[in-house]
C-alpha cells in the first residue's frame, strides 16, 4: 500500500517535465466549480431513479431483482455514469422506461460541462506553453550573454596578457 502512494507521488513528481501532465492538473484546479456541478446533478438525479425504480420494480416485476435501495442506488451510479455493468435490469416496462430516462439524463449531465473543461483545458495549454517558451528564451538569452561574457573576457586576458608579456620582455 505504500508503495503504491510512493509510485503515485513518482508520477506528480514526473509532472514538472510533462506539459501534457501540467495542462491536466491546472485544469482540474481551474474547474472544480464545473466538477462539483457535475457531481451535486448527478447526486440529485440518483437520488430520483433509484428510489422511483425500486418502487416500480417491486411494485410490478415477477421477480425483483432490486432488493433493497441501496442497490439501487449502486445500479443508478453505474447507469448514470454510462458504465452499465448489466448486472441488474429492470424487467417491467414502467422500470425499464426509468432506466432508460436514467442513461439519457446521466449522458446529457455527464455532457454538459466538457465544452466549459475543454475549453479551460486549452487556455492552460496555451498559457503553459507559453510560458515555457518564455523560459527557454531567457536560457537562450543568458547562454549568448554568457557565452558573450566569457568570449570578450578571454578576448581582453589575450589582450592583457600579450601586453604585460611585452613589457617583461623589455625590462
Amino acid at each position: 500500500l505504500v508503495l503504491r502512494a510512493l509510485r503515485i507521488l513518482y508520477v506528480m513528481r514526473l509532472a514538472r517535465h510533462s506539459l501534457g501532465l501540467q495542462t491536466l492538473g491546472l485544469t482540474a484546479r481551474r474547474c472544480t466549480r464545473e466538477f462539483g456541478l457535475l457531481l451535486l446533478f448527478l447526486c440529485v438525479a440518483i437520488a430520483l431513479f433509484a428510489p422511483l425504480l425500486y418502487v416500480i420494480e417491486n411494485e410490478m416485476a415477477d421477480s425483483p431483482e432490486f432488493t433493497s435501495i441501496p442497490a439501487c442506488y449502486w445500479w443508478a451510479v453505474i447507469t448514470m455514469t454510462t458504465v452499465g455493468y448489466g448486472d441488474m435490469v429492470p424487467r417491467s416496462t414502467p422500470g425499464q422506461v426509468v432506466a432508460l430516462s436514467s442513461i439519457l439524463s446521466g449522458i446529457l449531465l455527464m455532457a454538459f460541462p466538457v465544452t466549459s473543461i475543454f475549453h479551460t483545458f486549452s487556455r492552460s495549454y496555451l498559457e503553459l506553453k507559453q510560458e515555457q517558451e518564455r523560459v527557454m528564451f531567457r536560457r537562450a538569452q543568458f547562454l549568448i550573454k554568457t557565452k558573450s561574457q566569457l568570449s570578450v573576457s578571454q578576448d581582453s586576458d589575450i589582450l592583457f596578457g600579450s601586453a604585460s608579456s611585452d613589457t617583461r620582455d623589455n625590462n
